[in-house]
């Protein structure tokens, strides 16, 4: 978040939180709308490790449901922002890259897209940098990836 910002839109002025994203885009959100839009203030350290404790502890199911629920379900898990539940998503994932040495291009790009969204928001919470948060979330699921 960058700062919150008065602007008038047809003559109507209201006031807006400005947030740049990872892409270097920038979005501007009405303060009454905050918890509409899925914002939430960054997790707490005691919540990182319990996410970090999610990931670590979190193993697939022997059998697995179609690739069309598992995509539905982890895209979903994405959307609610949930880090304990992301951490849990990435767990799952990671033990089936430990268990196969890879994943499937779809697996990849959601278990890519969860990792880049947990590790910022690690990294805030525990005061790292990006790449120390990626590292601490790698060690937990125990694999190279």
């Amino acid at each position: 978040m960058v700062g919150v910002e008065t602007l008038t839109v047809e003559g109507v002025s209201s006031d807006f939180y400005r947030i740049h994203l990872p892409d270097g885009s920038q979005s501007w959100i009405p303060l009454g709308r905050l918890e509409a839009q899925g914002l939430r203030p960054v997790m707490s350290p005691k919540t990182a490790k319990a996410t970090l404790k999610a990931a670590r502890e979190e193993e697939a199911p022997g059998k697995r449901a179609t690739w069309n629920r598992r995509q539905k379900r982890y895209r979903e898990t994405l959307l609610e922002n949930e880090p304990k539940a992301i951490g849990a998503m990435l767990g799952e994932l990671g033990s089936v890259l430990r268990e196969k040495g890879q994943l499937s291009f779809s697996e990849r790009r959601i278990f890519e897209q969860a990792l880049g969204q947990l590790s910022a928001e690690l990294s805030l919470s525990l005061e790292l940098t990006q790449d120390q948060a990626r590292e601490r979330i790698e060690k937990a699921l125990g694999a190279s990836l």
